[in-house]
């Protein structure tokens, strides 16, 4: 995990380098799970870090990374399943006013794994049963709304995107909310 948290922040680094973000927002976050990945996981929560590179007045380049936990319900109680998205993609705002209303979409690699302990009693005796699921690394993409509202300096950003990550057998979804701050480096 160590080395995995390592390679996002070089990932991270780079990107702000390479295309002299000119802004980033940060998002705490919300998920609802979809289809059979609701079936199985409740609410996510998280956050994630969005590099902005304005294009033209309408039109950015970004870069996101985080971190997203759901976790599990009835039979999967106690199992989490973590998310650290990686994508890029952009943005269009509808307008050039001080609120601004946009567009989002992106495309990258999402690295999920679960773990967590199940606790079980049989015959009076508890048995606890470590979970170890391991990790994978899937294509996904995302795509929704949000609207920027300036505040002084910054603008909060709000937003609503739905993730589908393509795995094994079906995919994985879900809706995600995003209440954020974007901060300009100028």
């Amino acid at each position: 995990m160590k080395k995995l948290l390592s390679i996002l922040a070089l990932l991270l680094v780079v990107f702000t380098i390479n295309t002299n973000a000119q802004s980033i927002s940060i998002q705490p976050f919300l998920g609802l799970p979809m289809g059979d990945f609701g079936d199985g996981y409740g609410i996510g929560f998280g956050g994630t870090a969005t590099f902005v590179y304005p294009v033209t007045p309408t039109v950015d380049l970004t870069g996101t990374a985080g971190y997203l936990t759901f976790g599990g319900k009835d039979a999967l109680d106690g199992v989490s399943f973590n998310v650290i998205p990686i994508v890029v993609g952009g943005r269009i705002a509808f307008s050039e006013s001080s609120v601004t209303p946009y567009f989002a979409a992106a495309l990258g690699l999402y690295i999920g794994s679960a773990s967590g302990e199940r606790e079980f009693t049989v015959g009076g005796q508890t048995f606890t049963v470590e979970f170890d699921g391991g990790s994978s690394t899937n294509f996904g993409a995302k795509g929704g709304f949000g609207v920027l509202v300036p505040v002084n300096s910054i603008s909060l950003d709000l937003g609503a995107n739905f993730n589908l990550i393509t795995t094994e057998g079906s995919s994985t979804s879900f809706i995600g909310f995003d209440l954020g701050v974007n901060i300009p480096f100028n």
